[in-house]
């Protein structure tokens, strides 16, 4: 969880890059998702700060998909072939 978190806080500030440049707009949608809605919920509420809300949207993003990603990881099992037992030579 603690992985997921860290990157939804890196994805949060990586999601500004393509309101403030040129680079990155083939994948604005899904890059820039917590600064949109970072922006949308300043919109909503009238108080507080985009930048603020996109780091706290994308660290809730990113906490939830670090759990259920360990979750669901957690219960796949892999089933692995047993190691055959080397023979000495003898017969």
């Amino acid at each position: 969880m603690k992985k997921g978190i860290v990157i939804g806080i890196l994805w949060a500030f990586v999601s500004w890059i393509p309101f403030y440049t040129g680079y990155l707009l083939n994948i604005k949608g899904i890059l820039s998702l917590p600064a949109i809605l970072g922006i949308n919920l300043e919109l909503a509420t009238g108080v507080g700060d985009a930048f603020i809300y996109s780091i706290i949207i994308g660290t809730i993003i990113g906490g939830l998909c670090g759990s259920l990603l360990q979750h669901y990881t957690g219960r796949i099992k892999v089933i692995r072939s047993r190691k055959k037992k080397k023979t000495l030579g003898r017969s």
